[in-house]
């Protein structure tokens, strides 16, 4: 026997006895998926056909266990030449990482019908925790999935180690392995050959999806670092603005204040003519019949921390988000620097930690006059409930109106002014004060509303999230009746939109998460 032959001999058995470890991470793989199609059915109404999509979901994943178990034992076995039983330690230590990971993103899918994927680049690791804790509230329900797989994947391994795998069966496994590996990248899907993102998602891998992203986030970094040749500003034009607003106000000399409501989650579905889950946002689709409706405006980003350089300033992403720059970000001009120097009090309003994203260091930018978040209220007011593990997003809608009421009068009520609410009931976990009572209200509209079977599924299912879009639309509904008595009221325009369309219920098509309700309500309006 040649030197060669002996190497590759050698390489066969040591390749051979880390099996048993490679068949056990790949059977706990699969069984994750059972869990997954389990828990989405729990948590969600899904489309019809979406049992397909899972089994044709669950051939994906077959080829990509086998592809991630192939590539360890590769790997491990090429290290046990280094020390004869190294292998196996980093092999175990590997497999539990992955099957951690593995977990994690099949269970945040089965909580909110989307993957993790590129958006999770956009937070900081503070952020991206709190973000999670809401969706996803910590609980034995949510820990037990770690522990039973961690145990189950290592009573496999004791099981199959008992087993003789001679090495005629080793062949006949590795080449299995190595088939099923080529051919996931063969029946692997692409997002782009599916025209709804929620079968996509069912079918695709949930970890191929993450590491893909995160393939694609390093190559992206990569190119931005290598200096761009061409002509400098080649997008840049003489600009030629018309007028399309003001022939519907009436004229005036007095400068108008300008109040943004921006409601968390506000997705074209769920308010405003024609709205796929409509009905209840009442108060919000009367002023969409009393001021300037736009049925087809979509937001710039899919997750909050896009919002503000969008709405504000029409301004460039940037790699993880413009306000992930920080103090890097580059000169630029907002709605608020350009009102402030035309003599408009600028004023922010929050009822969370204005710091998440940045959004104080980029208002601050801008030159804001005054923000009002968390910690400016008083002990009069109560927190919203907190999920387990004590932490809470702040106060709710109506204390946030009800509050920033009194700081503008408190600080003289200056005018003209620019003011931006930016409200947080309709985000994870949905939590409201007087639960009961809109839950109740749920039901007595459902009960009176012409919806068929399918639908109505739906709003029982999501009935929390229906419940804190009825608590937010009556926040709004009282801020705009005070805001009627105050004097200023008759020269204010008020904008009101959404920073994405929420995530839990499932969407209509691939843009659904970005159109967004979008009105302009004012006793200026003359039509």
């Amino acid at each position: 026997m040649t030197e060669q032959q002996t190497w590759i001999s050698l390489f066969i058995k040591k390749f051979s006895e880390l099996l048993p470890e490679g068949i056990a991470l790949f059977c706990v793989l699969l069984l994750v998926r059972g869990y997954e199609i389990i828990m989405a059915y729990t948590n969600h109404v899904l489309p019809n056909g979406a049992a397909l999509w899972f089994i044709n979901g669950l051939l994906v994943d077959i080829t990509f266990a086998s592809m991630i178990v192939f590539i360890l034992l590769l790997v491990c076995t090429l290290l046990s030449f280094i020390h004869n039983k190294v292998d196996r330690y980093i092999f175990l230590l590997m497999g539990i990482f992955l099957l951690i990971s593995y977990i994690s993103v099949s269970e945040y899918f089965a909580y909110t019908l989307l993957p993790a994927g590129r958006n999770i680049f956009g937070y900081t690791g503070t952020e991206l925790s709190d973000t999670i804790a809401t969706a996803i509230s910590p609980s034995f329900g949510v820990i037990f999935p770690f522990v039973f797989f961690l145990v189950v994947f290592g009573w496999g391994i004791w099981q199959f180690n008992r087993w003789e795998v001679g090495s005629k069966h080793s062949f006949k496994i590795i080449g299995a392995l190595s088939v099923l590996a080529i051919a996931f990248w063969i029946i692997n899907p692409s997002e782009a050959n599916y025209q709804k993102e929620i079968r996509y998602y069912i079918t695709a891998n949930k970890a191929e999806i993450l590491l893909s992203s995160m393939a694609s986030e390093v190559s992206e970094a990569a190119q931005t670092r290598q200096k761009w040749q061409g002509k400098e500003y080649p997008l840049l034009k003489t600009s030629n603005y018309k007028d399309v607003l003001g022939p519907y106000f009436k004229k005036s000399d007095q400068k108008p204040n300008i109040v943004f409501i921006i409601v968390e989650g506000l997705g074209r579905a769920f308010a405003g003519p024609g709205a796929q889950y409509g009905g209840f946002t009442p108060f919000l689709d009367s002023l969409s019949q009393k001021g300037l409706w736009f049925k087809n405006v979509l937001s710039g980003s899919g997750r909050s921390f896009g919002l503000h350089p969008t709405i504000l300033g029409s301004l460039p992403f940037a790699q993880k988000g413009f306000m992930e720059l920080g103090a890097d970000m580059p000169e630029h001009r907002t709605l608020i620097s350009l009102l402030n120097k035309n003599g408009y009090q600028s004023d922010y309003f929050c009822g969370y930690n204005s710091h998440f994203d940045n959004i104080d260091v980029f208002l601050e930018r801008q030159q804001i006059d005054y923000i009002m978040d968390e910690s400016d209220f008083d002990s009069t007011y109560k927190k919203m409930d907190s999920i387990k593990g004590g932490f809470t997003w702040g106060y709710g809608d109506k204390a946030l109106f009800e509050e920033s009421l009194k700081k503008l009068d408190q600080r003289g009520n200056r005018q003209p002014r620019v003011d931006m609410y930016f409200t947080l009931n309709t985000h994870e976990p949905f939590i409201i004060p007087n639960e009961k009572e809109y839950l109740q209200r749920v039901d007595h509209r459902l009960a009176h509303m012409k919806v068929d079977d399918q639908k109505k599924e739906i709003f029982t299912n999501y009935k929390k999230i229906f419940a804190s879009l009825l608590y937010s639309d009556d926040a709004i509904r009282k801020f705009i009746q005070n805001y009627k008595k105050r004097p200023e009221y008759d020269h204010t325009i008020f904008i009101i939109t959404g920073d994405h369309r929420m995530g839990p219920i499932p969407h209509a098509s691939k843009i659904d998460r970005f159109r967004v309700f979008f009105t302009i309500y004012s006793p200026m309006l003359k039509s």
